[in-house]
């Protein structure tokens, strides 16, 4: 068995979206992957396979012609996670598992010609256009009407792209492989399912019954309405198989401020003034039309959703209410001092999170845990001290929220570390009454299931974030909510 180690950064995967044309968000925006199922930017499948090939490959021991390759995604690998390459030989193939910290990610299979055929030097460009794949918008897909979508590509392959970043795939697979495989991220990632899409895994034939013709010809033969698995079908190039890739669940747009102001008295919060730590969305944003539409005002804060943050303002001050913004990283203490600008403050609603990510891999993540820590615990700490030293003097103790979870009362499998490290801030909770009792006033509810951006691609039932955050609102204020 041999094995190499590598790793993909942003960059990287920004020279990969030029040379395969596929620009989904979700590998290069940092802002609108937060929204997205992982919450962060991931490498392109397709690039891990072609590294994976690239450093397969440089051994120089293949003397055979490829036949057919299998590709299955199975988790995704974030930029500048360290990736291990394996390979376990066999008869008449070569096999490669890729696998972060998290698990196994990708697994790449090679079957091998039994004729003694040397590997396709990558000079034949038949049929393929040496430039950039064209520019195209992401489109956005409606599931129920994509089964029979059909589409050609004319091939394209900018070789010096190409041997920049895989110089040993350059000189030693057929070309047309290298397209077809580019191609197949294109077309999943940009046309279909577009926007949404999670690639699966793809298994396509080189053998000589493959159709030779110049260009590429997709057409997308199955959706499967239970799991919203799409299969298109490739061929073209003298390469034919299949393209699988699911339908990822959308972003969750929060109720808008018109919905919320029919449900909350004019006046129910009209002497607060609220720091609401990440508010750009989610349960944040929630809260701030909440207490806006009840007469009150937010300080909304942000770490990297500028946009997001002041969309929503915009939309809070647009009915009438009160509302400002101010960037906040919750683990960077030199920013928080411009929101005292806002101040003082009756109200902190501590929101802040990393991604919540199900540890689906088995092994305890120490490291997912302090991540957690930080977030949940370390900088909530600091934030309260911050501001009792800041505005040490107050008419009413400072109300604090702490949204704690119902996983508490039922774990869930894989959340152990998140559990943790919420039980760890709860007790802090008790800690900070029994330190600040006649200055704080807190609130440290086991929250459900919301729907989210957190909780989007979750299967458990999930409820109204304006129905459970306005009754808890309601509660703080000692009000019922309508």
């Amino acid at each position: 068995m041999t094995s190499n180690r590598f790793v993909i950064d942003s960059s990287a995967s920004r020279a990969f979206a030029v040379l395969s044309g596929d620009f989904n968000p979700i590998h290069l925006d940092p802002l609108s992957a937060r929204r997205m199922k992982f919450g962060r930017t991931i490498v392109h499948g397709m690039h891990l396979c072609l590294q994976t090939l690239e450093l397969g490959l440089a051994d120089g021991v293949s003397s055979v012609r490829p036949v057919a390759m299998k590709v299955s995604f199975s988790r995704p690998v974030y930029h500048g996670q360290t990736v291990l390459l394996e390979e376990k030989p066999g008869k008449g193939r070569r096999r490669w598992t890729l696998s972060s910290e998290e698990g196994t990610a990708c697994t790449v299979t090679l079957k091998l010609s039994g004729k003694d055929a040397a590997l396709h030097p990558g000079t034949a460009m038949d049929g393929i256009v040496d430039t950039p794949w064209p520019g195209i918008d992401c489109t956005v897909q409606n599931p129920c009407e994509v089964v029979g979508l059909a589409g050609i590509l004319e091939p394209c392959l900018d070789q010096d792209g190409l041997t920049r970043m895989f110089p040993v795939l350059a000189r030693r697979l057929p070309h047309s492989i290298i397209v077809s495989l580019l191609a197949a991220t294109r077309i999943v990632g940009m046309i279909c399912p577009g926007y949404h899409s999670l690639f699966s895994g793809c298994s396509l034939d080189f053998s000589d019954n493959a159709q030779i013709r110049s260009e590429l010809a997709y057409r997308v033969e199955h959706w499967d309405e239970r799991t919203d698995m799409v299969t298109i079908a490739l061929s073209g190039l003298g390469v034919q198989g299949t393209l699988e890739t699911f339908f990822r669940s959308a972003s969750v747009n929060q109720t808008t401020m018109d919905v919320v102001r029919r449900m909350v008295a004019a006046d129910a919060f009209a002497d607060w003034n609220a720091l609401v730590a990440g508010g750009s969305r989610g349960l944040g944003e929630v809260t701030g039309k909440i207490i806006a539409a009840g007469g009150g005002r937010c300080c909304l804060t942000y770490g990297q959703g500028a946009l997001d943050a002041q969309h929503v303002c915009k939309e809070i001050t647009a009915a009438g209410g009160r509302c400002g913004t101010h960037h906040l990283d919750i683990l960077k203490r030199d920013t928080w001092t411009s929101v005292l600008e806002c101040g003082p403050f009756s109200h902190l609603f501590y929101f802040a999170s990393p991604p919540i990510l199900f540890n689906t891999w088995g092994n305890w993540r120490e490291d997912l845990y302090r991540r957690y820590v930080d977030f949940y615990q370390d900088a909530f700490r600091e934030i309260i001290d911050f501001l009792l030293d800041a505005e040490p003097r107050k008419p009413k103790p400072l109300g604090i929220f702490y949204p704690s979870t119902v996983f508490l009362d039922t774990p869930e499998p894989g959340a152990d570390e998140y559990i943790k490290a919420k039980e760890g801030g709860e007790r802090l909770c008790d800690q900070l009454k029994q330190r600040h009792g006649d200055l704080l006033d807190i609130h440290c509810p086991r929250l459900p299931r919301m729907l989210t951006d957190q909780t989007a691609s979750d299967a458990a039932p999930t409820q109204d974030p304006l129905k459970v955050m306005l009754g808890q609102l309601s509660a703080m204020a000692g009000k019922i909510s309508r």
